[in-house]
């Protein structure tokens, strides 16, 4: 397969497009390291379809790969020094070879470079030094998950580079989650990660944690008519990660009262028989979130199965009851440590309101700020948009395509 079918296959109808932006690329890395790149990797951001705050209690999620990507032109060093120059960054600049976790690159990007190649070593696998230049797609902070894609955009580098060219999605994944929690010191589960190397909408079983049931598929929801639209309303994260870490912490707390690791062992009967008690030691809060886990956690196998039957409308149901779990339940809409701003639950009222029952709309990964993601009809998408630009500003939302290759090498 040449270069041109090879951008077709993975970018479509905006191969051209993305065939020039390798060219750019190409054209920075030779000003930058006085010669020819030798590979052109891509690896995708990914979007939450449904099963929010399931994965870390070993349950189940539908996500997708989306068309916003991390592309990097490289080229093998022999010396074990690693230099990337991205767009709209400064440079990044390590030895390989030096794989011991350094508390100062918490974080950082180069903590990601460092643990990923040594999480493939861990696995028999080489990772030598090399030279790359990059450019993202997937904006930081915009709910896209621009760090999985930043580390399984380098477990391709390595792997194209320096081994067979054939490492596995799970594989992938694992290895940049490794990086991710003990190099850049964040506490994730593996959904963003999966889902971006494996591509596609994927349904993913958490039940054992290290080995995932996976089942993608190639599809987009323009095949059925409709459109993925993502609105960034703006709000940080910076200061949530106390609100982050209750949903787990309440949730682990159940789990332990039933002596159990996660709520995905916890028999339901036994739950719900033991409400009074549960409240009583871990509060009323800590019991709606684990009932939005067992309710929540039914959903992503029904939603794929209404996908593969293009039952849509039951598709669209199932995406607001998860929304309405997420917002009465689970309570990740708003910081509780301040209730005055509630970004997430204006962009739910305006979409509803102009979706009137069209479409689904519902809050996008962690929460509290952010995101919010709607599936709806592509002849309401550019009003959605307008509007959505109207309340948060002009670029606030955009419509995504889904990606059906996760991490590629495009030469």
């Amino acid at each position: 397969m040449d270069v041109s079918d090879r951008f077709g296959l993975l970018y479509e109808d905006g191969a051209a497009a993305q065939k020039e932006r390798a060219q750019r690329l190409t054209d920075g890395f030779s000003n930058a390291f006085g010669h020819m790149p030798s590979a052109c990797v891509s690896a995708p951001g990914r979007s939450e379809i449904i099963g929010n705050h399931t994965d870390h209690q070993n349950g189940c999620v539908v996500a997708a790969a989306i068309d916003a990507d991390i592309m990097a032109v490289c080229s093998p060093r022999n010396d074990g020094i690693i230099r990337i120059v991205s767009e709209g960054y400064g440079e990044i600049s390590l030895d390989v070879s030096d794989d011991d976790v350094h508390r100062a690159e918490a974080g950082t990007s180069a903590a990601l470079v460092r643990g990923t190649a040594k999480g493939l070593r861990d696995r028999g696998l080489k990772a030598g030094g090399f030279e790359a230049f990059i450019d993202s797609r997937v904006d930081a902070g915009s709910g896209l998950s621009s760090s999985a894609a930043f580390e399984n955009l380098c477990c391709g580098i390595y792997d194209h580079l320096f081994n067979s060219g054939d490492l596995g999605a799970v594989e992938t994944a694992l290895t940049s989650r490794f990086a991710e929690n003990v190099y850049f010191m964040k506490p994730c589960g593996l959904e963003d990660q999966l889902a971006s190397a494996l591509g596609g909408i994927s349904y993913i079983d958490f039940r054992e944690s290290l080995s995932p049931e996976c089942e993608a598929l190639k599809t987009d929801f323009s095949r059925f008519g409709y459109s993925l639209i993502i609105t960034n309303t703006g709000g940080s994260h910076a200061d949530l990660t106390d609100d982050y870490a209750a949903i787990t912490r309440e949730m682990y707390a159940v789990a332990g009262y039933f002596g159990e690791a996660s709520l995905r062992r916890v028999r339901e009967e036994d739950f719900y028989s033991s409400l009074g008690k549960l409240r009583e030691l871990y509060g009323d809060r800590a019991v709606l979130r684990a009932h939005h886990f067992f309710t929540e956690n039914r959903r992503p196998a029904l939603a794929l199965e209404r996908l593969k039957e293009g039952d849509m409308p039951g598709f669209i149901t199932l995406l607001n009851e998860s929304g309405d779990s997420s917002s009465m339940y689970l309570q990740n809409l708003y910081s509780p440590s301040d209730p005055s701003s509630q970004r997430l639950n204006t962009a739910l009222v305006a979409a509803r309101r102009l979706l009137a029952g069209r479409g689904s709309a519902r809050v996008h990964g962690g929460g509290f700020a952010g995101t919010v993601a709607c599936v709806v009809p592509e002849d309401l998408s550019g009003r959605l948009i307008e509007t959505m630009d109207g309340i948060f500003g002009p670029g606030s939302a955009r419509e995504y395509r889904i990606r059906k290759y996760g991490v590629f090498r495009l030469f």
